[in-house]
C-alpha cells in the first residue's frame, strides 16, 4: 500500500510539473497586442537610415574596422566587402524580422497588420537584393563617382516608395496600438 501510495505522489508531482511547464510554455507563446505591435511596426525603426544615410555609415564603419560580413560563436567576423557585410548581416537581421512576423497567429483583428507589415518588409528585402546589392557591388570595386551617384538615385526613388507603404503601415497600426492601448510617442 505504501509503494502504490508513493507512486501516486511520484506520479502526481510529475504532473504537476509538466502542468506548470505547459502553462508556462504557453505563456510565453502567446502573442500580446505589445509583440504584435513590436514584431510588425516597432521594427521597421530598424530601416530608417535606408538609403545614402546607411552607405555612409557602412563606409565609417569600414574605415574603423567594424564593417562585418557575418556572426558566428566567435562574434562578429569583420570584412573589407560591402556586399558580404548586406549579406551577412543586414539580410540575416532582415530575415529575422520577416520569420518573427510570419510566426504570428493571423485573427481578424491582426490580418491587415500583419500582411501589410509584410509588404514593407518584403519591400525592403526587395531594396536589400537589388539597389543594395548594386551599390555594395560598384563600391566594392571602387567604380566611378557617376555610376554611384546614378545607383543612389534609384536607390532614393525606392527609399520614398518605402516611406509610403511605411506610412500605410503606421495607419493601420497606430489605431492598433490605441485600441490595444499599448503607449506610442512619436
Amino acid at each position: 500500500m505504501r509503494r502504490i501510495f508513493k507512486n501516486t505522489i511520484v506520479k502526481s508531482k510529475q504532473s504537476l510539473v509538466l502542468l506548470m511547464l505547459t502553462v508556462c510554455f504557453q505563456g510565453c507563446n502567446m502573442y500580446t497586442p505589445e509583440n504584435y505591435f513590436g514584431r510588425t511596426t516597432l521594427n521597421t525603426n530598424r530601416y530608417h537610415n535606408l538609403g545614402a544615410r546607411d552607405f555612409a555609415e557602412m563606409k565609417a564603419s569600414k574605415k574603423a574596422n567594424m564593417l562585418y560580413g557575418s556572426f558566428s560563436e566567435g562574434g562578429f567576423k569583420t570584412t573589407e566587402s560591402y556586399e558580404t557585410h548586406i549579406r551577412g548581416m543586414k539580410m540575416t537581421f532582415l530575415e529575422e524580422d520577416i520569420k518573427k512576423i510570419k510566426e504570428l497567429k493571423v485573427t481578424p483583428e491582426t490580418e491587415d497588420l500583419i500582411q501589410t507589415s509584410l509588404e514593407v518588409f518584403e519591400f525592403v528585402k526587395s531594396i536589400y537584393e537589388n539597389d543594395y546589392i548594386e551599390i555594395a557591388k560598384l563600391m566594392d570595386k571602387k567604380a566611378s563617382s557617376e555610376d554611384l551617384d546614378a545607383a543612389m538615385m534609384k536607390l532614393e526613388n525606392s527609399v520614398n516608395q518605402y516611406h509610403i507603404k511605411r506610412e500605410t503601415l503606421m495607419e493601420i497600426a497606430i489605431p492598433y496600438a490605441k485600441q490595444n492601448k499599448i503607449d506610442v510617442r512619436f
